[in-house]
């Protein structure tokens, strides 16, 4: 089994190409927006091939694609592992920052 971490690219967008076999498996994990002002939300979107399982997440994903708001208060690393139907496991991680508001402006929250 083949253990493979993706470092999170342009605008934290991460993507991974993983080979086995002939086969190329794409898996994707993004943040919009990527930087927020506190009080305002992003959505954190994944995606997986086919067969792919979700082996675990730090923010109460339920499949291995799928969509969610997240509100952090502080910058944020947000964490995906997935099971590929080849067995390789693909880890990844994006980062939501979070700004105050500015001077004048109450938080949202």
């Amino acid at each position: 089994m083949r253990k493979v971490k993706s470092i999170p690219g342009f605008a934290f967008f991460a993507t991974l190409f993983a080979c086995t076999g002939g086969d190329v498996n794409l898996v994707t994990f993004s943040a919009s927006p990527d930087d927020i002002i506190e009080g305002e939300s992003a959505t954190l979107s994944w995606s997986s091939p086919g067969g792919a399982k979700l082996l675990s997440s730090d923010f109460s994903a339920s499949s291995a694609t799928g969509s969610m708001f997240v509100s952090p208060t502080s910058t944020t690393t947000y964490h995906l592992r997935i099971r590929l139907a080849s067995d390789d496991i693909v880890a990844k991680e994006i980062t939501v920052g979070v700004s105050p508001p500015p001077p004048g402006q109450k938080s949202k929250n």
